[in-house]
């Protein structure tokens, strides 16, 4: 079950402790309750426990800042709200933005869990927590296990992984972040992305892969380039890893 909801400010006094404030008749539509947690689904993905307000003319969903930013939704837009399924996390990647912090945080990981337990967090979220001892936590969510929604708990093994390992970094850029251009986005994804991508389905019924597309890649000058006739034995190559 899932619902669509105008995204409001949740009031200060409540921010910062991974809450999503619904409706009454959102709730009961979602067949949740206070407790529980619910996905907030925008550009990307969060999740958050939920309170209940009372009834409301329409349908609405408060949350802070972060799990905005986190969901990829704006205050006076809409956002997608499903009930979640979380797991407890068993292993917890986090990749602090300041390097002394994350050093300080190795030597002791489970200031973080305690602070944290209770939150549901998804890969690629974004933290920032009050940590006794250590001050301001701003982190992301590098990995989880079990994936998708996952609450930290007790059990939780929390993991600090020291920043300015770009090969481990979550990307978060994605064809949702780009306004509009709806056409030369389908026209990217099946000239360029698709092909590239799957291969060996068009070869495995003879389909011809597209020529004369362009890469979104600019050269130094600007000018963006043919991907040319490498582009199949290289797109073969990629197939095969």
């Amino acid at each position: 079950m899932m619902a669509r909801a105008r995204v409001k400010s949740l009031p200060s006094e409540l921010s910062g402790r991974g809450l999503v404030r619904v409706d009454a008749r959102t709730a009961s539509l979602l067949e949740v309750e206070a407790g529980d947690y619910v996905e907030i689904v925008g550009r990307s993905k969060t999740a958050a426990a939920l309170i209940v307000l009372g009834p409301n003319k329409t349908p609405i969903a408060e949350i802070d800042r972060l799990i905005a930013q986190n969901a990829g939704v704006d205050v006076g837009g809409e956002a997608v709200l499903k009930r979640a399924s979380p797991r407890m996390a068993s292993v917890l990647v986090l990749m602090p933005e300041n390097p002394l912090l994350a050093r300080k945080l190795k030597l002791n990981p489970v200031a973080v869990r305690r602070r944290l337990e209770g939150y549901a967090v998804v890969k690629g979220n974004g933290i920032r927590s009050s940590v006794r001892g250590v001050g301001i936590l701003s982190a992301t969510v590098v990995d989880t296990f079990p994936s998708g929604v996952v609450i930290v708990d007790g059990n939780t093994d929390v993991v600090i992984r020291e920043p300015g390992d770009l090969s481990k970094a979550v990307n978060r850029a994605t064809f949702g972040d780009i306004g509009g251009m709806k056409p030369q986005i389908e026209a990217l994804r099946e000239r360029v992305v698709s092909p590239f991508r799957d291969t060996a389905a068009y070869e495995r019924f003879d389909i011809p892969l597209p020529r004369g597309c362009f890469s979104m890649v600019l050269r130094a000058s600007g000018r963006p380039f043919s991907l040319g006739p490498w582009r199949t034995s290289w797109s073969r190559s990629t197939s095969r890893r």
